[in-house]
């Protein structure tokens, strides 16, 4: 395979156009309230809304779920919608983010969306989505 990279369109945008350094910013970006933490991501080039979404988990401290569409496929198939799920793992934001790391891994080893191993799940006496199959 061969890969090139993109023309005409760098990176990062320099600091100019962004209206803040990413070194030095970001982090304090990610931490303010959520729609102006969006907002800042926002004007990240190539950066999904997943990828932006972990990064205010992980690194702005921020209460949500990313959409990962592994960890989606978790909450739902255990019968929660993410709003919901993230509601009810708490206000504790460490419990939070292992939650939401445990269960995107475990919707990529296990809860696959073809074929779940349901017989080897941890899960399985909770989950409706195993009962069902």
């Amino acid at each position: 395979m061969n890969f090139r990279p993109m023309e005409n369109t760098p990176l990062l945008e320099p600091s100019a156009q962004l209206g803040f350094t990413i070194n030095r910013d970001l982090p304090e970006k990610l931490r303010a309230p959520l729609p102006q933490a969006n907002e800042a991501l926002s004007l990240l080039p190539h950066l999904t809304t997943v990828s932006g979404q972990w990064m205010l988990l992980l690194a702005g401290d921020q209460p949500i779920l990313p959409a990962d569409p592994q960890l989606s496929r978790v909450v739902s198939r255990l019968g929660y919608e993410i709003d919901s799920a993230a509601a009810e793992i708490g206000e504790v934001l460490s419990a939070l983010q292992r939650a939401a790391q445990y269960l995107a891994h475990h919707g990529h080893a296990t809860c696959l969306e073809a074929q779940p191993i349901c017989h080897i799940c941890p899960l399985k006496p909770d989950c409706p989505f195993a009962a069902a199959a």
